[in-house]
């Protein structure tokens, strides 16, 4: 284990941020995991319930997708980490406070609180389990607002209650290359 965090650490100083987060995002989350795809750590103070390796394989599967336009299917491929983090935080989000873990992803960082149901599915649900990821049904509506931008619609559902939600994403490629979140839930940042 030792071994790996230096490799990471290492890996941290030399690679692009966005490619470094990805993947710090994955050693923590094989961390935080046990057999059986079950989250080892639930809730906690990330407002942030566990994943199942099956969801999270869904979301993957989802994203693979074929697409009609090229320039949707080049611009998506970049832009995967960030549209991955951002869905699977959607479908994990407890409480809009765990929006905060993804400030860097973000053009203009902020900080949410507490009950912020347009970006938090799982916030209009009366009676699914908190503790349990929302899966992830069908990621569509794909379009580019503009040459530099991407816009999309993440469709949730709850597997214990079947209440559904969704949340439209919208991503600016920044001046420097890398693919931020411009609006979600209908909330520009």
């Amino acid at each position: 284990m030792t071994k790996e965090i230096f490799f990471i650490i290492a890996l941290l100083s030399v690679t692009e941020p966005a490619v470094a987060q990805t993947m710090l995002d994955k050693f923590i989350g094989k961390l935080t995991k046990r057999g059986g795809g079950q989250p080892a750590l639930q809730g906690g103070g990330s407002n942030l319930a566990g994943m199942t390796t099956a969801q999270g394989a869904e979301i993957d599967r989802l994203l693979a997708q074929p697409m009609q336009n090229a320039n949707l299917t080049a611009d998506r491929q970049v832009a995967m980490p960030v549209i991955r983090t951002m869905v699977a935080t959607a479908a994990c989000a407890s409480a809009g406070e765990a929006w905060n873990t993804r400030n860097r992803l973000m053009m203009r960082p902020q900080t949410f609180r507490g009950y912020v149901p347009a970006i938090t599915p799982m916030l209009r649900t009366q009676y699914h389990d908190k503790s349990k990821c929302m899966d992830v049904v069908r990621i569509g509506d794909w379009s580019k607002p503009a040459a530099n931008a991407l816009k999309f619609r993440a469709y949730f559902v709850a597997g214990d209650s079947g209440e559904a939600a969704n949340v439209t994403f919208e991503l600016q490629r920044s001046s420097e290359g890398e693919w931020l979140v411009r609006d979600f839930g209908g909330l520009p940042i």
